[in-house]
């Protein structure tokens, strides 16, 4: 017989057991990497099989237990948002069926969510459904899984920062004193540019004269506001120029952004709005007044 390619006495235990059953697996082709017989191979190989189906039946134990694990936590949570939901519903709900497909992709995603604030909002999303469906795209649930606490307490804060205008449209004033105070205020620098890249604040910004501002009225936690510039300038003759408005720009939240702000549930920002009144009086000489 030809001299093995390797001895596998010299090897230790647990390489000499690879290589005994890789060789097993490759048939003939490593047949010179051993010295066993092969009858003493035949009896290895039955060992070998009869510990791979022990081997596989706990495996498939395993998984099954890992598989049930995880359908009880699943069960859990979806069980856990639904009665956080029953608080959050209102005393009256459209007739209206929730949709079936909304549904099923619901429940698909927030069935792994196990953080409880996170299931809050879970719980906002699927109240707020259920009292008016088309509420809250599922695009809006894609999103939302994907949200992570740190940034869901970020957006919180954020949304402390913005105004409603007609329709309960959130809007965000966009100049220097604002944008470094949310930032302070959020806890993230750029915070603006930010929500903007996850698609959740319009890239557009939309500009008018502080004189257009005029009887403007913007809502700040249930108290009303009314906005009131300087007077429009007026010609006065063919040849004379009309001086410049003072420019004050804003961003409005995406769809996206206005399903998951109706649901953030923000604290009141004093320093926020005295900052606003201020910045607007001194920059754009714009009063604001509460009604």
């Amino acid at each position: 017989m030809d001299k093995p390619l390797i001895e596998l006495k010299a090897l230790a235990v647990p390489l000499t057991k690879l290589v005994e059953v890789i060789a097993r697996g490759m048939g003939n082709l490593y047949e010179p990497i051993g010295t066993v017989r092969n009858a003493k191979a035949d009896a290895k190989a039955m060992q070998i099989r009869a510990e791979a189906k022990l081997i596989m039946s706990d495996i498939r134990d395993r998984a099954k237990n890992r598989l049930d694990h995880r359908e009880l936590s699943r069960q859990e949570n979806i069980e856990a948002i639904t009665s956080k939901a029953i608080a959050e519903l209102p005393d009256e709900v459209s007739s209206e069926p929730v949709n079936q497909d909304w549904i099923t992709q619901f429940i698909s995603r927030a069935q792994d969510v196990c953080d409880e604030d996170l299931q809050l909002i879970w719980a906002r999303i699927l109240a707020g459904e259920i009292s008016r469906p088309n509420t809250y795209s599922k695009r809006t649930l894609q999103f939302l899984e994907t949200l992570d606490k740190t940034e869901a307490e970020e957006l919180t804060r954020l949304c402390s920062m913005l105004v409603k205008v007609e329709e309960n449209r959130h809007i965000l004033f966009s100049y220097r004193e604002i944008s470094t105070e949310i930032d302070t205020h959020v806890q993230r620098p750029r915070a603006i540019g930010h929500f903007t890249s996850l698609g959740l604040i319009s890239t557009e910004e939309r500009t008018v004269g502080n004189a257009d501002v005029t009887g403007l009225q913007i809502n700040y936690f249930d108290q009303i506001y009314e906005m009131n510039g300087p007077p429009k300038p007026e010609k006065r003759g063919p040849n004379m120029i009309t001086p410049l408005q003072l420019p004050i720009s804003f961003r409005e939240l995406t769809a996206m952004g206005q399903q998951l702000a109706s649901i953030a549930n923000p604290e009141r920002n004093t320093n926020f709005i005295e900052t606003f009144k201020e910045s607007m009086n001194q920059g754009y000489k714009v009063s604001i007044v509460q009604k």
